[in-house]
């Protein structure tokens, strides 16, 4: 577990929000009999930039509810108020409404952070519900403006237009990826150990579950508030192996695609240490079929019949979205 376990330093290494050729899909559970979808967040350009992401929640009877959830980049602080309306103008002029349902205080980097251009902005953020109806005429017809209340008075909207539907293009994109994912055929379980935080920091550590008798696995989510980034810890044991520091972990999915980690900490013998990224780490969830670590005594192989190693990583990187800050 990285050193942020104790003095949670700011993280060099995260991942992009922008989403582009990124895996869209965040995650994808099933919790007492639902179904919990998500998106990764993409970003937006307009008169005004905003961030968003889509979740979907499959109701045991089959139907559906959307949650749109959108990140308004501002110079200075605010809270979205509750029951304000936010109203989606399609490309044929019909406005969709619905209200923030929101009433928690902003727990994203609530002292700002630097963006792209080296500002310090905020995000102030909404909630918002939609049938599936809804939310398929904003992707279907596209979007030519948002008009978001942020306080009650007459001046208190955030209107963004657009030139190239590019508000409508992104939730297309986004409901695509939640229509084409598999339902979850066991449920999730409680998989999470421990979750703690430090001003606005945040740590959230899973179990440590074992996989055929072979390896145990667990894994840690950080939350830097003054970066708003996020970064994923992987930590492995392997009884009986010494594995020193800098030693390569190769990791080849079922798809063939190869990630190259290392040990990243001096540790005692049969613990490993991996830093993945976000992609590296939801790349592993689909599919493992074999693992080589290098130890003292030469690299050590293991191989996974079915998908036990993927689903097991994939129970534990669920658990965590259920609580990770982004």
């Amino acid at each position: 577990m990285k050193k942020f376990l104790y003095t949670f330093l700011v993280a060099v290494m995260a991942f992009s929000s922008v989403a582009s050729a990124q895996d869209l899909l965040r995650y994808n559970y099933k919790k007492n009999g639902y179904i919990y979808t998500g998106t990764e967040r993409i970003r937006i350009s307009g008169t005004s930039p905003v961030e968003i992401k889509l979740d979907k929640v499959s109701l045991p009877a089959g139907a559906a509810t959307y949650i749109l959830h959108v990140y308004y980049e501002s110079a200075s602080p605010w809270k979205m108020p509750k029951n304000a309306p936010l109203s989606i103008k399609t490309l044929d002029g019909v406005p969709i409404v619905s209200k923030n349902s929101f009433d928690d205080a902003n727990i994203i980097a609530p002292k700002g952070f630097r963006n792209a251009a080296g500002a310090v902005v905020y995000w102030n953020y909404g909630k918002y519900y939609y049938d599936e109806a809804d939310i398929r005429k904003i992707a279907d017809k596209g979007v030519a403006s948002i008009d978001a209340t942020r306080r009650w008075s007459e001046d208190g909207h955030i209107k963004v237009t657009y030139k190239d539907n590019e508000f409508g293009k992104a939730i297309s994109r986004q409901l695509e990826v939640l229509s084409k994912a598999a339902a979850p055929k066991s449920e999730l379980g409680d998989q999470l150990k421990a979750m703690d935080s430090q001003g606005s920091n945040v740590l959230v550590e899973s179990k440590t579950v074992a996989v055929n008798g072979q390896l145990s696995v667990s894994l840690v989510y950080l939350y830097y508030g003054s970066t708003n980034k996020e970064s994923y810890d992987l930590n492995l044991y392997l009884p009986g192996k010494n594995i020193p520091l800098g030693a390569a972990v190769t990791v080849v999915t079922s798809d063939g695609r190869t990630i190259e980690m290392q040990q990243e900490k001096d540790v005692q013998a049969g613990r490993v240490f991996c830093y993945p990224t976000n992609e590296e780490l939801k790349a592993m969830t689909k599919g493992v079929s074999r693992l080589s670590v290098e130890t003292d005594n030469g690299t050590e192989t293991l191989t996974f019949p079915g998908s036990t190693f993927a689903n097991t990583l994939g129970k534990l990187y669920n658990a965590i979205q259920r609580v990770a800050v982004l």
